[in-house]
């Protein structure tokens, strides 16, 4: 899926300054919900995410990519 992300937790365009941000959040909310929000097709959707250890990398099971900003 090809979700861009508006904001992950406390972390959105206004705050953002590096995905190290996000890895930090995520890593010190292990086992507890971080919401999301996120742009599919248009449409904004609220997600729950609950990050913690699987079989791949990270605690998250997904790739976070930087894009440059919608004009």
């Amino acid at each position: 899926m090809n979700d861009e992300i508006l904001s992950v937790g406390s972390i959105n365009s206004n705050n953002f300054t590096s995905l190290q941000d996000i890895g930090n959040l995520v890593t010190r909310s292990q086992g507890n919900v971080v919401n999301i929000k996120v742009k599919r097709q248009g449409a904004i959707v609220q997600l729950a995410l609950i990050p913690g250890p699987w079989n791949g990398r990270g605690l998250i099971g997904c790739n976070i990519m930087p894009v440059p900003p919608s004009q």
